[in-house]
């Protein structure tokens, strides 16, 4: 998988705006800056590898990847972080809202 790092992630908390923040994530969407994390839906495209943010994903047309340009079919999506109802989907074989 290609995550991609985030800047603002050092390993530990740090003060922001006058309050601690230990809840940065290390990875966040390469489009749209999105951390990685339980509040966001992230996906991965199995062709490509790319891990890109739900929301980064709706950005891109013709079922190419919004960050290195491969094509993917919509059975490549996989969703990395799925809700109950999305877990629940995947197990009666449906897919999860992931696209679009």
């Amino acid at each position: 998988m290609k995550l991609t790092p985030n800047p603002a992630f050092n390993g530990k908390a740090q003060s922001v705006g006058g309050y601690i923040d230990d809840n940065c994530s290390p990875y966040i969407c390469p489009l749209i800056g999105l951390e990685m994390n339980d509040r966001s839906k992230f996906c991965f495209l199995w062709k490509c590898g790319c891990v890109v943010s739900e929301r980064g994903l709706k950005l891109g047309a013709d079922n190419k990847c919004v960050n290195c340009v491969m094509e993917y079919e919509n059975d490549d999506i996989v969703v990395l972080n799925p809700t109950a109802e999305d877990v629940t989907l995947m197990k009666t074989g449906q897919r999860p809202s992931a696209r679009l």
